[in-house]
């Protein structure tokens, strides 16, 4: 799967927004293997094996809410 596809089950996992960086990266398939519970752990093993550096910080992103209209 691409790192898009994983990026999207580990933000549903981890109930919060991550943003990928290199476009490039994002769309080349792999075959994961990332532990999520454990961020430090996560960092390190993506790091080590695919060389992707990630980072917890609080930046502003833009957030939609999508409803459905009743007829």
């Amino acid at each position: 799967v691409s790192l898009h596809q994983l990026n999207y089950q580990l933000a549903n996992l981890l109930e919060i927004p991550i943003v990928i960086n290199n476009e490039r990266v994002a769309n080349e398939l792999h075959d994961w293997d990332v532990h999520y519970k454990y961020f430090d752990l996560m960092s390190s093993i993506l790091n080590d094996t695919y060389g992707i550096k990630i980072e917890k910080k609080i930046s502003d992103y833009p957030n939609y809410t999508i409803t459905k209209k009743t007829p």
